[in-house]
This record gives C-alpha cells, structure tokens and sequence, in this order.
C-alpha cells in the first residue's frame, strides 16, 4: 500500500528549513513513518481522530516540533508548521 503524501506549505518548509540539517532529517524521517502507518487505516478511521475541522495532531521529534493534519481523502499529510520545541527554546 502506498504511504500518504506530505506536504509542507512555504511556512512549513521554512520553519523546517531552519532546523539544524541532522533535525531536518529526523522530523522528515518522523512524517514519512506516520504517513506511511496512516496508509493502512481505513479513511473512516482517520476522519474519526479528531473531532474538529482545524485539530491537528504535534509530533514532537528530538528538539523539534511538527502540527499536522491528515486528509483522508486526499491520502495527505498536510504539515501545518515546524518549529523548535517550546522547551528546547
């Protein structure tokens, strides 16, 4: 089965961009495994995550942190922003 895509907005890509390059590395490598778990859950089970429209889910990957969302029928990961861990800040 293939894995969702991942899209990263302008703003995504320059917060990413702005990582140190082995964090760069790591958070991608992060979003490529979720996307690829999400590709074997049905759709419904995805839509059913989050209750609102605008939830997203943070993944928290060394000292970095990535808000994404999943559209299911798109089969995207849509990457809304990355960013240095409030605590690492």
């Amino acid at each position: 089965m293939n894995p969702y895509r991942i899209y990263f907005p302008p703003a995504a890509l320059r917060g990413l961009r702005a990582l140190p390059a082995q964090l760069q590395q790591e958070v991608r490598l992060h979003l490529e495994n979720v996307a690829t778990l999400a590709a074997f859950r049905r759709p419904s089970e995805l839509r059913n995550l989050y209750s609102e429209p605008d939830a997203c889910f943070a993944a928290h990957v060394s000292t970095a942190r990535a808000l994404f969302t999943i559209d299911a029928d798109l089969r995207t990961l849509y990457v809304k922003r990355v960013e240095a861990s409030p605590a690492a800040a």
